[in-house]
């Protein structure tokens, strides 16, 4: 089974985009390669970011990424106080495509604007 690939993106304060980026997480043995990876990529983004709120998009592989997620918390793997919110993706590939979001985000691929809308919800 292939890793499932989820986009992500992190922002500051009023929907000012710091990265972009992909992770694999799935709990399927043949990722563990991948997820050990993205796991300590995480990691390492929110000691340079500094942020508390994850938002997971509730589509491709959005439970596999929660259960990782949840499991990082846990375990302390990521900043005391961290937290994550499951939110709808609906409208956020339709938003990707059109000729606003190409102007608004030119230099993001399809994959990455959605990312950034999902970001917006929570902050909005």
């Amino acid at each position: 089974m292939r890793a499932k690939r989820t986009e992500h993106s992190i922002f500051y304060d009023f929907a000012v985009i710091l990265k972009n980026f992909q992770l694999y997480m799935n709990i399927k043995s043949q990722a563990s390669r991948f997820r050990n990876q993205d796991e300590a990529k995480l990691q390492k983004l929110q000691a340079e970011l500094g942020f508390k709120t994850i938002a997971i998009g509730n589509g491709t592989a959005c439970r596999e990424t929660e259960t990782t997620i949840a499991r990082m918390i846990k375990e302390k793997m990521l900043r005391e106080g961290t937290q994550y919110t499951v939110v709808d993706e609906r409208g956020a590939s339709v938003y990707s495509v059109t000729p606003l979001a190409q102007q608004e985000l030119p230099n993001l691929d399809t994959n990455l604007r959605s990312a950034v809308s999902l970001g917006n919800l929570i902050i909005n």
